[in-house]
Formats: structure tokens, C-alpha cells, sequence
């Protein structure tokens, strides 16, 4: 019985330290890495995106990239199996300048824009691509936690059982034993 009380203790002490990693998973290096990797590799891409304004298909986070903008259109077209028989030659940024007076510029927009490959070309605001993979690290965030409640949740009910079965065992011993002094091997 003892056994079982170290491990569902060194099991709640993993839960413990892997919910508190979690949610400080902003503030400790590594974290996301190993619970949300497109999160992380999607960052990268659109970081490489603003510093170098073009990112080709065999760049880091390409293809997360790609897959978020094909999930938003095919979810806003009307046919998205027309979107499935294209693929994403380069991703790349650009900046428009919506009112220009003089040397000063009033507002600007930056974009990201998807070149096809039959040429086409289709814009996707920065903002909205920033969005989209803030979800990324919402959603694997969200799931791996409720993993880690669902699981400290059975070490709670499983350590509850074994009280409950120590608690019987030691009723039934006091049964045999009404006196509660311990049982001797005979009397002189």
C-alpha cells in the first residue's frame, strides 16, 4: 500500500510541475516546443516573413503557414476543392500606403501575400495571420491541459479508492480484534 501512496504522489507531483509549466508556458524557454510545434514553427515562418519579406517553400514554417491560409479560404470559398489543385509558390510581405501627404504618411497596412501556382496572387493582413497563430498555441494549449486535469483528476479518484480499500481492510482487522490491543500468539 505504501508503493501505490509514492507513486500517485510522484504521479500528482508531475501534474503539479507540467500544469505550472503550462501556464507559464510565455516565461519558461522550451515549453511550447514540446506541446505546441506548429505554434512555434509558424512564428518563426511569419518572424522570417517581416525580416526577410519572402519565404520560399523550403523555409521553416512554410508549410504551417500555407496549411492556415488554405484552412481560411477553403473556409470562406464556395469551392475549396478548387483550392486543393493549387499549391503556394512564395509568401511574402508588403506594405501599401493607404494616404500620403507630403514626406508624411497618415496610415499604412501590411499584408502578407500568397503567390499560387496558376499566378495568382491573394492577400491576407498581417494582423489576421497573427491571429490565426495565436489559435495554434490557444487550442494546444487548451487540449494539453485538459489532458493533464482529466489525468490529475483519475490520480485524485485512484488515491480516494485506496483510502477507501486501506480504511475496510483495517475495519475488518478491527472486527476480528474488538479490543483493539494487538493480537498475541497465545496466553501462559
Amino acid at each position: 500500500m505504501k508503493i501505490a501512496g509514492i507513486i500517485l504522489f510522484v504521479l500528482g507531483l508531475i501534474v503539479a510541475i507540467s500544469g505550472y509549466c503550462l501556464s507559464n508556458a510565455d516565461d519558461i524557454p522550451g515549453v511550447f516546443r514540446l506541446f505546441a510545434a506548429d505554434y512555434v514553427e509558424a512564428s518563426s515562418a511569419l518572424s522570417a516573413v517581416k525580416s526577410k519579406r519572402t519565404l520560399q517553400p523550403t523555409d521553416v514554417g512554410f508549410d504551417v503557414l500555407s496549411q492556415l491560409f488554405r484552412d481560411d479560404i477553403a473556409r470562406r470559398a464556395d469551392k475549396p476543392e478548387l483550392l486543393a489543385q493549387l499549391s503556394i509558390e512564395k509568401i511574402e510581405r508588403y506594405k501599401t500606403v493607404a494616404l500620403k501627404v507630403g514626406g508624411f504618411q497618415a496610415a499604412s497596412d501590411e499584408a502578407v501575400r500568397y503567390t499560387l501556382s496558376n499566378g495568382q496572387t491573394l492577400k491576407w493582413q498581417l494582423s489576421a495571420v497573427q491571429s490565426r497563430i495565436d489559435t495554434l498555441k490557444h487550442k494546444a494549449l487548451f487540449r494539453i491541459s485538459l489532458w493533464i486535469f482529466i489525468v490529475g483528476i483519475g490520480i485524485q479518484a485512484l488515491g480516494f479508492v485506496l483510502q477507501l480499500c486501506e480504511k475496510k481492510k483495517e475495519g475488518s482487522n478491527n472486527a476480528l480484534n474488538p479490543t483493539n490491543e494487538p493480537a498475541t500468539g497465545g496466553s501462559i
